[in-house]
């Protein structure tokens, strides 16, 4: 009984260091990517610049989002180890499938490798839902100890409602259903760069806080 209360912090601690190495070490991957990825015109390194752009903004806004959850919530429960460990696998394996993505050369290779990204970063979000979930039903539960302003509650709704919409979203572009040709290009991908705009205008902004429930 008197050693819980200290080896729980303590699991904390090496999960969110673990974490930010994680994060690093994707960034860092998709840097030697793009070095080792020798551009043959000006067209191949716009392409390459955007794709690393696109890769970088993903993983930091999941830093983001991760470290935002983890600050307030004070206790690693199982079901947040757990989707630690399910959100750290998919930052780790982003920057490998993008890659691949990239340089595949026949559409058999591009159908599979679209199909594994789609659903790895839709994993990504819904694990990111999911700790945001935790929070919130840590903070309703009879005596728990977590104190949050209800402003800050309702901004964890409103990103929690994000995160879910995006992980789905990325989750049903997977379905061969979106692997169709379009004016504008494949259908997965023009659901991806939806995304895009859904976390620009969803993004939590303060000043903007809705009524508490």
């Amino acid at each position: 009984m008197s050693e819980e209360p200290v080896g729980v912090p303590r699991i904390k601690v090496r999960i969110e260091g673990l974490s930010d190495i994680v994060f690093g070490l994707a960034l860092s991957i998709g840097s030697l990517i793009l070095i080792t990825n020798q551009p043959k015109n000006p067209i191949e390194l716009a392409g390459d610049i955007a794709l690393f752009v696109f890769s970088f903004l993903l993983i930091v806004i999941s830093w983001f989002l991760y470290t935002r959850v983890m600050s307030v919530l004070p206790v690693e429960v199982g079901r947040a180890l757990i989707l630690n460990v399910v959100l750290l696998l998919c930052v780790a394996l982003e920057p490998y499938t993008l890659y691949v993505l990239d340089t595949s050369q026949s559409i058999p290779l591009l159908t599979w490798t679209s199909f594994a990204y789609a659903l790895d970063v839709g994993l990504i979000y819904l694990a990111l839902g999911g700790l945001a979930r935790i929070l919130l039903t840590e903070a309703k539960r009879p005596g728990s100890a977590l104190r949050v302003h209800p402003v800050i509650i309702n901004s964890f709704k409103r990103t929690m409602r994000m995160e879910f919409f995006l992980g789905a979203l990325f989750v049903i572009s997977a379905l061969p259903f979106f692997w169709v040709l379009t004016p504008i290009g494949y259908l997965r991908f023009d659901v991806w760069y939806l995304s895009a705009g859904v976390v620009f205008f969803r993004w939590p902004r303060r000043g903007r806080p809705e009524k508490a429930q």
